[in-house]
């Protein structure tokens, strides 16, 4: 049931990523006072703005694999830095997307899973230590020691495995490529339902919420969009690639006819 939750709430916060992906992007091509920028002089100020955050939180910086090694080592953060970064990360990628720097969502989506999974966990622990005190001062050490043999919590590297199969799976709806990616990194059979809860229900939520309102943000940035929004027009590159592709299968074709 713990990672149940722990998959709801990666649902809800790939959601919010998307959206702020698409604020970013708005905000770059359709803000007043941005809009009038050269295209050229954009990506300068999303690098300043990200830089001058780094000078006080670098773990945003780059893709956050530093970050993502020392929370699966089990490095201890404190909560209020997994909150900051978990709010941060969104935010300086929506900005350096948006103004038109060079990256993707990919290490940006498993920094948040990950980061949200060992967040969840602190919080869980510190319920779970607050309950077993009310418990012991009411029920006594021997109802204690029975309650906190029948239940346990896992470390934090568990939460955050399982908060980056959720995240890869809700945002970019691929659920069974995120679960053997992260059942490949562990070889942990004991992992197996918790990723399927947590994959299963973020996703759920995910197509749940698109369903209902259409118009949720897109992850694609806008150097990378095609010219495909009309019906009647087809991406030049697109069809280049497709005539390329039928050549090379008819001149395969041809060869191996040719093979005694």
């Amino acid at each position: 049931p713990l990672y149940i939750g722990l998959g709801l709430l990666v649902g809800g916060a790939s959601i919010a990523f998307k959206s702020v992906l698409d604020l970013g992007r708005r905000l770059f091509g359709e803000a007043p006072g941005l809009r009038k920028v050269p295209a050229f002089f954009k990506p300068a100020i999303g690098g300043v703005a990200c830089g001058i955050v780094a000078v006080y939180y670098p773990q945003i910086l780059f893709f956050g694999y530093d970050t993502l090694d020392a929370l699966l080592a089990d490095v201890q953060f404190p909560l209020g830095l997994l909150l900051t970064l978990l709010l941060l990360k969104p935010v300086m990628t929506a900005i350096s997307l948006g103004s038109g720097l060079i990256g993707g969502t990919f290490a940006p989506t498993m920094f948040l899973g990950a980061t949200l999974g060992a967040s969840y966990n602190k919080l869980l622990e510190t319920g779970y230590e607050n309950a077993a005190s009310i418990l012991y001062k009411n029920a006594g050490p021997d109802m204690t020691s029975a309650v906190i043999e029948s239940f346990s919590i896992a470390g934090p590297p568990a939460y955050s495995i399982v908060g980056m199969a959720a995240a890869l799976a809700a945002g970019f709806r691929a659920p069974l490529t995120a679960f053997l990616l992260m059942f490949e990194l562990t070889r942990d059979y004991r992992i197996i339902l918790p990723l399927m809860a947590s994959v299963g229900f973020s996703s759920w939520l995910v197509e749940r919420v698109e369903a209902r309102t259409p118009a949720v943000a897109t992850s694609v940035p806008p150097a990378r969009e095609t010219s495909s929004r009309s019906d009647d027009k087809t991406s030049v590159s697109e069809s280049s690639a497709l005539e390329y592709g039928v050549r090379v299968d008819a001149e395969t074709d041809a060869e191996l006819q040719q093979i005694p």
